[in-house]
C-alpha cells in the first residue's frame, strides 16, 4: 500500500469575506489577498508532494476555480 494524502481547502478570500458578508448567490472574484492565498497553496502542495496531484475536485463558481 502506498501513502496517500487528501487536501481539503476552501476558496481564497473575496471582498465579501473581508467585509464579513455572506456570499449567497453571488459569485465574487478572489481579491488580492485571495489570489496570494491560492498561489501559496499551490506552491505548498507542489513542494510538499512526492508525487504529482492525481485529481482535483472543485465547485464551478469562479472563486473555487481560481483557487484551484
Amino acid at each position: 500500500m502506498t501513502d496517500q494524502s487528501i487536501y481539503l481547502v476552501r476558496h481564497g478570500e473575496t471582498a465579501f469575506n473581508a467585509d464579513g458578508r455572506l456570499r449567497g448567490l453571488a459569485d465574487p472574484d478572489l481579491n488580492a489577498a485571495g489570489l496570494g492565498q491560492a498561489t501559496r497553496l499551490a506552491e505548498s502542495i507542489y513542494s510538499n508532494c512526492a508525487v504529482s496531484v492525481l485529481r482535483v475536485v472543485a465547485g464551478l463558481i469562479s472563486l473555487a476555480v481560481t483557487t484551484v
